[in-house]
């Protein structure tokens, strides 16, 4: 739902590669010599991410919902439970654990559009596992999480698919789980050329089986010992680019918080609700409003120029693909499903389009409200 022909893009991927000659000349290589698969980018890559990260064990996949799905299938949780998570971010998390061959529960949110713990408190019967979303490059209160999780006997996945570099007591998004999934999409903070994602865990046991699972169940070449595999596999030109993109991620991130900051200090000064907080801890992946008025707000960017999107309009249980076999609707997911509405977000903006969304921002507000 994004504006086309902007004048201030939503995103623009052709600027993250701008000046990428040394890159550009690896690639290049790589393309002309191979090993394409499995070789000594991807395994550099998943050296460096696991020590970002600050876990034992990192396995690259193909994508973001590949990391989801096979972090559900290492749990080997008992057959015909239930995985709660949240409806209003995508519907990864429901489409893997479906394909990992679950039923799905749905929580309502908290303001923030994170899994509210009241509501995870009375929907716990039945559940084996919590996917936690940390949505936008928010972190969800994994103590509390944590707690609840231990006292009744369920496993913790984290999606950290928007909050790579996001930390909790210090400690990185993707170690406070008993297993974690990323995304490497090219629009993530963190992203690849293509598809691409990682698993990270402290477990040696489940790094093994998504190692497996990665490649259709082998334990050796062509010998599958493990039931449910596939092809998940990550290539190494991904990999060559995350490693490039991983030494330079921490002041890209600096660079999101500091525009960040800026259209929160706007929305302050007008009573609008922009999605994260201004503690180091949080790194944003979107700069995401909640506009009571969306429709007349994107009306309005449009006619500027700007570029927005919604990040997500419909919540899962509102989608035939996706609804649960109990019928549901959680109030504030609706509510936040129809409110969000995204701006203009990522490094390479220039001054002159930060300050041409901060103008259509306070013209909208000034005249509108939020």
């Amino acid at each position: 739902m994004a504006i086309s022909s902007s004048s201030v893009p939503i995103n623009d991927l052709s600027r993250r590669f701008a000046h990428g000659s040394k890159l550009l000349s690896s690639v290049n290589e790589l393309i002309v010599n191979g090993p394409y698969f499995n070789s000594k980018y991807t395994e550099g890559f998943e050296t460096e991410f696991a020590k970002f990260v600050g876990v034992n064990f990192c396995t690259t996949v193909a994508s973001g919902t590949s990391a989801l799905e096979l972090s559900i299938k290492a749990l080997e949780l008992p057959v015909n439970s239930i995985i709660l998570t949240t409806a209003n971010a995508g519907g990864y998390a429901a489409i893997a654990a479906r394909n990992a061959g679950f039923q799905v529960r749905y929580v309502d949110v908290d303001d923030f559009g994170l899994i509210d713990l009241i509501n995870l408190e009375q929907s716990l019967e039945g559940a084996s596992a919590i996917i936690v979303t940390h949505l936008y490059g928010q972190v969800c209160d994994m103590n509390t999480l944590i707690e609840i999780a231990s006292r009744n006997h369920l496993k913790v996945i984290e999606d950290c698919a928007q909050a790579v570099g996001s930390t909790f007591s210090s400690m990185h998004v993707g170690s406070l789980g008993d297993i974690a999934a990323f995304s490497f999409y090219p629009t993530k903070n963190l992203g690849g050329i293509g598809d691409s994602g990682a698993v990270g865990t402290n477990s040696q046991i489940l790094s093994y089986r998504v190692r497996q699972l990665r490649e259709y169940g082998w334990t050796e070449r062509y010998s599958s010992t493990v039931a449910g595999g596939g092809n998940h596999r990550n290539d190494e030109i991904q990999s060559l680019v995350l490693l490039d993109q991983l030494a330079t991620l921490k002041s890209r991130n600096e660079i999101r918080k500091r525009i960040w900051n800026r259209y929160s200090l706007l929305c302050e000064d007008f009573g609008v609700q922009i999605l994260g907080h201004k503690a180091d801890d949080f790194v944003p992946h979107l700069a995401v409003l909640k506009v009571a008025r969306r429709e007349e707000f994107i009306k309005h960017m449009g006619v500027r120029n700007i570029g927005v999107a919604i990040h997500y309009p419909f919540p899962d249980y509102d989608q035939p693909g996706l609804k649960s076999s109990k019928q549901v609707r959680l109030p504030r997911t609706s509510i936040h499903c129809d409110q969000v509405v995204s701006v203009p977000l990522f490094p390479e903006l220039s001054e002159a389009e930060i300050s041409h969304v901060e103008e259509g921002l306070n013209d909208f507000f000034r005249r509108n409200g939020g």
